[in-house]
């Protein structure tokens, strides 16, 4: 463990604390990326692990569709993760007028095909920073066998509500 610890959330992300309990840094391992973000204890301490970073950045920076903000207050070195840039490119579905007339209308493979992707991309958000979207994500999750026109208009609005929310 070497002081960090795995979270109970994500078994890819690792926190270190000091003997306070204070948080100092995390770190995503990824396959073979690492993001890491925190203040000069948490670097020191990864430096004593003999990691060789091929870029050590300690500025904002985007991971996996997400970005990890560093600033610093009165209290100290914060760390925010959000996901306003990947919301920014989460794909519009159009569906022609003449489609919705009958909600219950099979999609078309295109259509299904577009479905599953914006929906996949619903679900990482759902899961990484905007827990508002899992119970969407997962009643739709539930028709992706088979869905309707009626779904993908639902679909439509939870991409729409992801994107104005961000």
């Amino acid at each position: 463990s070497k002081g960090f610890e795995q979270t109970t959330f994500d078994a890819k992300w690792y926190l270190l604390r000091d003997k306070n309990g204070d948080l100092r840094g995390m770190v995503n391992v990824y396959v073979d990326d690492l993001a890491a973000a925190g203040d000069e204890y948490f670097w020191k301490k990864m430096e004593s692990l003999n990691f060789y970073f091929g870029t050590k950045e300690q500025k904002d920076y985007d991971y996996l569709g997400m970005t990890v903000e560093t600033f610093q207050d009165q209290h100290g070195t914060h760390l925010k993760f959000h996901q306003k840039k990947y919301a920014e490119q989460l794909p519009e579905i159009d569906i022609p007028r003449g489609r919705l007339s009958d909600g219950n209308d099979k999609l078309t493979e295109k259509e299904h095909e577009d479905y599953l992707s914006g929906l996949g991309q619903i679900g990482r958000m759902a899961v990484v920073s905007c827990a508002y979207l899992a119970y969407d994500y997962s009643f739709l999750a539930s028709k992706s066998k088979d869905p309707t026109i009626k779904d993908l208009n639902a679909l439509r609005k939870v991409i729409s509500k992801a994107v104005i929310h961000k």
